[in-house]
């Protein structure tokens, strides 16, 4: 290399503040599960600052949510060792992550391991032993199943779902159900599906279970006071629901220009929505009284003090039915 090439490059100067804008733009496209681009930027924005935890947290969800389950399990490692991050943030995703490749063993030593030197915050310890509980049930089931013959169907024990609340515990042992023969377990999940006690968001991941593994007999599910009766591997996909384009292209004409933060918020929270009403639809009302009851809801969480009358009207809806639609949607709030 040249003495003149060497002077040039040491003139070049970053563009400041280059590294918050690709963090920035990585956080967005993680947001709209544009991933590959997600973990671009964030790459480039830790090349830039080293130093920048965000980054390294915002890489570490991009490859957790795109599935590189490999690479997500190496960076989490390195932030653990090197101090990058929450320590108990980082290491709860590791965990979830060991889960994931079904290395249980490992979540047991390292959960004992935290619990022995008493580095488990007060709030988290009940999360932390539950997991422990959740990875020690596995390691046992595992066991059974090696000595079980592979046609045997004979059950392996309760999972006794009732025992899962937290959301991150019961998408792991939605996870860990996906890999298990359901025939072993179809009785005790169709029981809870019915159940009024069961939890709206763990049922609709045990239905994606039984969907994935095309099962073809009905069952009943019950959520929100009402049952009805449906075969898994006929639903429609979660993200094929026509009630929810449509709904969304409603509000998108009053707000994506208006207010494209607050839309943004309000579609992920009908989406949020739909996740918890999954496999039933809403209830037959106007689209337009539906529109104007989300975007009520999206005024009171993001601080907008925009009357419900002057809502009702930017939507022409019916006011009694606005009334009901909101009414429908308080009752799933609490779960969201």
């Amino acid at each position: 290399m040249s003495k003149g090439h060497e002077i040039k490059q040491s003139k070049v100067i970053q563009f400041p503040g280059l590294e918050k804008r690709l963090l920035e733009r990585g956080l967005e496209n993680l947001q709209s599960q544009n991933y590959h681009e997600a973990i671009d930027l964030f790459q480039q924005s830790i090349e830039l600052d080293s130093e920048n935890h965000d980054s390294y947290i915002g890489l570490l969800l991009a490859y957790f949510d795109s599935g590189r389950v490999e690479q997500a399990v190496d960076l989490a490692h390195h932030m653990l060792q090197e101090g990058i991050g929450d320590e108990m943030e980082t290491l709860d995703i590791y965990l979830m992550l060991l889960v994931q490749k079904s290395q249980h063993e490992q979540v047991v030593e390292e959960i004992n391991l935290l619990l022995k030197e008493s580095r488990i915050p007060y709030h988290k310890q009940e999360h932390f032993e539950r997991l422990l509980h959740l990875s020690e049930k596995m390691i046992e089931n595992k066991t059974e199943v090696e000595k079980i013959d592979f046609e045997d169907e004979s059950p392996l024990g309760s999972l006794d779902l009732y025992q899962y609340h937290d959301p991150q515990e019961q998408v792991l042992i939605a996870s860990q159900l996906s890999h298990q023969p359901i025939k072993r377990y179809e009785e005790e999940i169709k029981q809870y599906l019915k159940s009024y006690e069961g939890d709206p968001f763990l049922k609709t991941l045990i239905l994606n279970v039984l969907k994935e593994q095309n099962y073809d007999h009905p069952v009943d599910i019950e959520k929100f006071g009402k049952l009805i009766t449906i075969v898994p591997d006929r639903m429609v996909h979660l993200t094929e629901n026509e009630r929810v384009t449509e709904l969304l292209v409603v509000i998108s004409d009053v707000l994506e220009d208006e207010d494209p933060i607050l839309y943004d918020n309000i579609k992920t929270l009908i989406e949020r929505h739909f996740f918890l009403i999954y496999p039933f639809v809403l209830e037959e009302l106007s689209i337009q009284a539906w529109g104007a009851a989300f975007h009520y809801i999206g005024n009171e969480y993001y601080g907008s003090r925009q009357s419900i009358d002057k809502v009702i009207d930017t939507y022409d809806a019916d006011d009694r039915e606005v009334e009901k639609a909101l009414e429908f949607i308080k009752r799933v709030e609490k779960y969201l």
